[in-house]
């Protein structure tokens, strides 16, 4: 079940989506899911990553759609910004999204492609999902 109540289980945060009578409010939760179903594609398949440097917290993988474009979805689960750039992939432009405690699924100011075809350093809250879809 996608849905909770305060009565009968506390608000205890499990759900998706929690109903208060007549209103409802939308879980961090459903946002950070969100942040793969959006623009990760059924077909997609799943591709190595690898961090060039080891960041505490950072989680990281990425995906291929079947119309090419890549997908990345990092979790920083520490308690710092860190910062993820996204290089072999060639790329014509990339846009990022962001959850954390003040963004649901927010646009990230543009995401500059280097003439490489890299995508520029891009800054990943403390505690915050980001995704980034790079088309080519």
């Amino acid at each position: 079940m996608a849905t909770q109540d305060r009565e009968t289980n506390g608000n205890n945060n499990e759900k998706l989506v929690l109903v208060d009578k007549s209103n409802y409010e939308v879980s961090k939760r459903f946002w950070a899911f969100a942040q793969y179903s959006r623009h990760i594609r059924p077909g997609a398949r799943r591709v190595d990553i690898s961090a060039a440097a080891a960041t505490p917290g950072l989680r990281t993988t990425a995906f291929v759609n079947a119309d090419g474009s890549v997908v990345v979805v990092a979790v920083n689960t520490g308690a710092a910004a860190a910062q993820l750039t996204v290089a072999g992939v060639k790329s014509k432009s990339a846009a990022a999204y962001v959850t954390d405690a003040a963004n649901d699924m927010a646009n990230i100011a543009p995401v500059t492609v280097w003439p490489d075809g890299t995508a520029a350093e891009i800054k990943l809250p403390a505690r915050a999902v980001v995704t980034v879809v790079i088309l080519q």
